[in-house]
């Protein structure tokens, strides 16, 4: 039986608890997006789109992979070390890691070998227009480095167990995010090939799990230190690893089933189109992330607060907390996505004159996760209350939208049809769990605040982004005065409104998180 956390305030005390939480890691975010945008857009324009796809398809192949062979290990250790650490059993947190990076490691070896023997069946798979050798090449360059990068991620997603998110922020969402476009950089600026490039970015995970084990091995010790009870019995090191496993398995699959959606469509779109056609879709498809990113941060701070509020039946409190959580998530993305809508075609522009192909796909995903940001944070409220199952069951809905609409549409479509595809897939993906929500637990994400700004965006950064594009038309200029006119009348109602849309308690978070930034996960009981 999991101790009980200590019992805390009213509803405004969970509210603030969650900007807290959320705001150190959203920073993260946004750095970590800013510099996945630079690296992409060093690529297409240190090497051109007909290089860079390739580049960018071994990149899909090698994540797709690299994730299945984490195994869920990295959900795992977050859950297994929380509790361990709630029932003081801080021994048993050395031999739970052990049990987890071992099959990691075995897993993402036998992957890698597999990738070096199938990359020419994979290149002929995905490959196009005389590409496939290069492809080939790419898949059997940065396959030694699969099981560094599944391990990386199991380890620093783990460190997420031990309260709080401060060593994935630096580490994965700061430090490498800078690292990688720095790297490539470099290479490119050297006259480095397209395989030295897929190299000096695969690299990179090396330094981050030495890091990464560094700062496990740190946070163990301390934790072992704090709470040196040592249990009666002799630890079962077998009975660890068949309870590590016996949750993080089932996980695997609905992990599985997130990256495939993630990057299927690019391969998909390679395989029926060619390579540089999956890289064209692929930068206009990654403006998507800088609201999954938002999505993400304050998710990973709603999920255990509202575990604790379930579990002593606070209901009133958690749906404060959910409603005010997509509030702010509409707040945040809604503007963004207005403008990438209206002036599209200049910001894939940055990237070569080729990526503006994109840009329908582009608007259509603008306006999917415009609709998914709405359903709030509903996916980690049905982990949260126990429903594993219907979890993995919306996993797999949401792939098999994506993989259909993709097979059918996209020969016939193109990329236009694989940014429609991915739009309905993130609504069946968010829209799903909130009604499981809304039927399941009268939790539901939707409210008057949420509506308050959407309006609001639309009637200021929406009108501003129409009107800068009909006086200065579709060009740098004309976004420039669009996004600063219309962000600056939104901001000013937003202050008005301060009150009613709670805007002091994210930036009291926001001014907080570096000092009393903590991921309450230690309080998770069951997911």
């Amino acid at each position: 039986m999991t101790e009980a956390p200590p019992e805390v305030g009213g509803s405004e005390d969970h509210v603030r608890a969650v900007a807290r939480g959320g705001a150190f890691n959203l920073v993260g975010s946004v750095v970590y997006g800013a510099a996945n945008f630079v690296l992409l857009a060093i690529i297409t324009n240190g090497l051109g789109a007909r290089a860079a796809g390739p580049v960018i398809v071994a990149i899909a192949a090698f994540t797709v992979l690299a994730r299945f062979a984490e195994l869920g290990a990295s959900t795992g250790l977050v859950r297994i070390i929380s509790r361990e650490r709630a029932l003081h059993r801080a021994d048993r947190i050395g031999p739970t890691i052990l049990a987890a990076v071992i099959p990691v490691v075995a897993v993402g070896i036998l992957f890698g070998g597999i990738l070096v023997a199938c990359a020419p069946a994979l290149a002929q798979l995905f490959g196009g227009d005389g590409q496939r050798a290069e492809i080939s090449r790419l898949l059997r360059a940065v396959a030694p480095f699969l099981p560094v990068a599944a391990l990386y991620t199991v380890l620093i997603q783990g460190t997420r167990g031990f309260g709080h998110v401060r060593a994935l922020v630096w580490v994965e969402k700061i430090g490498r995010a800078i690292a990688m476009p720095l790297v490539v950089g470099i290479i490119l600026l050297a006259g480095g090939t397209p395989t030295a490039v897929i190299v000096g970015w695969a690299a990179t995970s090396v330094v981050a799990l030495v890091v990464a084990s560094v700062v496990m091995t740190v946070l163990t010790r301390a934790v072992r230190r704090a709470d040196p009870v040592v249990s009666a019995a002799t630890i079962d090191r077998a009975e660890v690893a068949r309870a590590f496993w016996r949750f993080s398995l089932p996980r695997a699959a609905g992990q599985s089933f997130d990256v495939a959606v993630l990057w299927l469509d690019t391969l998909i779109v390679s395989a029926l189109i060619g390579p540089t056609d999956a890289g064209i879709y692929a930068v206009g498809s990654r403006f998507l992330l800088v609201g999954a990113f938002t999505m993400e941060a304050i998710q990973q701070a709603v999920a255990p607060r509202v575990s604790e509020l379930l579990a002593r039946d606070r209901r009133e409190d958690a749906r404060a907390v959910i409603t005010r959580a997509t509030a702010w998530q509409v707040a945040l993305v809604w503007p963004a996505y207005l403008v990438v809508i209206v002036f599209g075609s200049v910001m894939l522009g940055w990237f070569g004159s080729e990526y503006i192909e994109a840009r329908t796909a582009l608007t259509l995903l603008s306006v999917g996760v415009m609709i998914a940001v709405l359903c709030g944070p509903s996916d980690a409220v049905v982990l949260m209350s126990g429903r594993s199952r219907q979890s993995l069951a919306t996993s797999a809905a949401a792939f098999t939208v994506n993989l259909a609409g993709n097979l059918v549409l996209v020969p016939i479509w193109g990329i236009s049809a694989a940014g429609g595809v991915w739009a309905v897939t993130l609504v069946v993906a968010a829209g799903l769990p909130a009604l499981q929500a809304w039927r399941g637990l009268r939790l539901a994400p939707w409210s008057v605040e949420s509506l308050r700004v959407v309006t609001l965006a639309v009637g200021t950064v929406g009108v501003g982004a129409v009107a800068a594009r009909g006086l200065l038309g579709e060009s740098g200029l004309g976004l420039v005065v669009g996004a600063v006119v219309g962000g600056t009348a939104y901001a000013a109602a937003a202050w008005r409104l301060r009150g009613s849309l709670h805007v002091g308690s994210f930036l009291s978070g926001l001014r907080t998180a570096r000092s009393t930034e903590r991921v309450a996960i230690g309080t998770v009981q069951e997911f």
